[in-house]
């Protein structure tokens, strides 16, 4: 018995397509794999020029954010450029809005009289650091100049699995 094995990456199970559509034989002659393999592709440099992947895997850079939401447990691939070879797998612990997160971490910090200036610097330029960059103006800095919106985002936290 031959067994074929077709996976839809990035198909949530309601979109994959039917078997007639798919013109498959016999169901019993095949095992479909309807799971979703997710990839995220870091290409992108800090200000210095050091490559958002190789901050990923030595674990400086645990932060991201991205145009599209991820459940929070969903195990992902590493890459350090489209087509390449994954370079580790890693878990999302967290996922929110950037309008939740600054909420949630910076504007309880503005309402504060004298020690909120210096507690929101130093909340953002953890979030820099957790995003892989040295500081707060590089951080922000990167948005604009490729074209994205910080509001539109979502940070999503991840941890690399050994």
């Amino acid at each position: 018995m031959i067994f074929f094995c077709i996976v839809f990456h990035g198909l949530l199970s309601a979109e994959i397509p039917s078997r007639q559509s798919l013109m498959l034989p016999n169901p019993q002659s095949l095992l479909i794999r309807t799971e979703v393999l997710w990839k995220m592709i870091f290409v992108s440099k800090d200000e210095f020029g050091v490559p958002a992947w190789k901050k990923v895997l030595d674990g400086s850079k645990t932060a991201t954010r991205r145009l599209k939401p991820l459940m929070v447990g969903t195990d992902f691939a590493v890459q350090p450029g489209r087509g390449k070879k994954a370079v580790c797998r890693a878990v999302v612990t967290t996922c929110v809005t950037h309008g939740e997160w600054y909420a949630m971490e910076v504007a309880p910090l503005e309402e504060m009289a004298s020690e909120g200036t210096a507690a929101k610097e130093t909340a953002m330029l953890s979030e820099a650091k957790q995003e892989g960059f040295e500081s707060v103006e590089g951080w922000l800095a990167w948005y604009p100049a490729h074209g994205i919106d910080i509001n539109k985002t979502y940070r999503i936290g991840f941890q690399t699995k050994s």
